[in-house]
């Protein structure tokens, strides 16, 4: 019986409901980018029960070559055991969760991320690794070639690139002291899925949404930003959307969302101090609100992350939030809808998950992975099919001789 590869996905956790419909749309993105791209392969999702779950190898004692293993979120992706996996040849990716300002030093083969910004901030880490024995670059096929000069020489080439075409970078960051390890990285942002719920565009519009915690934000921006609200606009906070059904509700209410980025220093994550500052990556909530038909308005992201979502976002400075917001209520309710509309098209088309697969490379390396396992399987078979032929030869050739 042929057994197909796996695409195993664990992330954390049922002890907390919060963070499995958080990390719903990543799940989603990758169980259709499989489907979409390699429909006879099979996908395993595993909600871990606990943290430290992840660290038991009987979890993933089924996974060989050529399977992948995709860990999810920061929380118990720590405690996998990268290093048996990678021995038994199976594709270890963390699938990078977090606003980073330092690249992640999980020892995954590749880290798939949502933003530009994230992936850029690993190249700080990979000049690092200019002082150590080793160092990676990307070639035109966009893949990662490990290099040892001699020791009495410094590293020659880039320790970071990105491949355009393929939106995948190659880095060697600090593994150990004295060692620089290969890293690949994807821009695998969330896809566009089928939409399950859409907004309720309004005839009167004077509220506008942020959705999520606030108290990653400083008290000063939100200070800030109601003063550009007119009068009769407020600035509302949903931070308890943590079900499909509450999700719902809040679309039958609100149209309009805002982005601030985080501007605290809360957890082990470098935020900025202040708002207004654009080297921040997009959120998760961009593509959940874009695939039920919401407007957002959001002060400007890291130049790559904004490229991808334009036309599909109103980005302005973080002074200019208000006056975008009344230009929204200034428009009537079937202008707003129509706007609605073609930005989900829009969205819809760049960010399809087989795209997405296909723009990262991801659909190329599987492939390849699928090839080299049937290459290793048919020689195998073939070398086996010779030795017993040979034993049987040399068994006869014994018996005529009589020894």
């Amino acid at each position: 019986m042929v057994r197909h590869p796996m695409v195993f996905l664990v992330h954390c956790c049922a002890s907390d409901r919060t963070w499995p419909y958080m990390y719903e749309p990543v799940v989603s993105t990758l169980h259709q980018g499989v489907k979409a791209t390699f429909p006879t392969w099979k996908i395993e999702n595993t909600l871990l029960p606990n943290v430290t779950a992840a660290s038991d190898p009987l979890l993933f004692a089924h996974l060989r070559h050529p399977d992948v293993m995709i860990c999810i979120g920061p929380l118990a992706c720590p405690l996998v055991p990268w290093e048996g996996l990678r021995r038994r040849r199976v594709l270890t990716v963390y699938y990078q969760t977090e606003p980073l300002h330092e690249c992640t030093h999980l020892s995954a083969d590749e880290v798939w991320d949502f933003s530009w910004h994230n992936i850029e901030m690993c190249e700080q880490d990979g000049k690092q690794c200019r002082k150590f024995d080793s160092f990676t670059e990307c070639d035109g096929d966009s893949h990662c070639t490990l290099c040892s000069p001699t020791v009495d020489k410094l590293p020659r080439g880039p320790t970071f690139s990105w491949n355009s075409e393929h939106q995948v970078a190659c880095v060697s960051i600090a593994a150990s002291r004295n060692r620089c390890q290969r890293r690949v990285l994807r821009y695998v942002p969330l896809g566009a899925l089928p939409m399950r719920f859409a907004t309720q565009h309004r005839s009167h519009l004077n509220t506008i949404a942020f959705l999520g915690n606030p108290h990653y934000r400083r008290q000063e921006c939100w200070d800030g930003l109601r003063k550009q609200l007119s009068p009769n606009d407020r600035l509302i906070f949903i931070n308890n959307v943590w079900s499909d059904q509450a999700y719902e509700e809040i679309l039958h209410h609100q149209e309009v969302f805002v982005n601030v980025h985080k501007s605290m220093n809360k957890g082990s994550q470098n935020w900025s101090p202040f708002c207004g500052d654009s080297h921040n990556p997009v959120t998760f909530r961009f593509a959940k609100l874009l695939n039920s038909r919401a407007l957002i308005i959001s002060e400007h992201c890291h130049v790559r992350d904004e490229e991808e979502f334009q036309g599909t976002v109103t980005f302005v400075n973080f002074s200019a939030l208000g006056s975008a917001f009344r230009h929204l209520r200034q428009q009537t309710k079937v202008e707003r809808q129509l706007l609605a509309e073609e930005r989900y098209r829009l969205f819809q088309r760049r960010f399809a998950p087989e795209d997405v697969f296909r723009r990262s490379g991801i659909t190329r390396s599987l492939s390849e992975r699928v090839a080299q396992s049937r290459m290793q399987l048919s020689a195998a078979h073939s070398n086996g099919r010779y030795t017993r032929g040979r034993r049987v030869r040399e068994s006869r050739w014994r018996f005529r001789r009589g020894s």
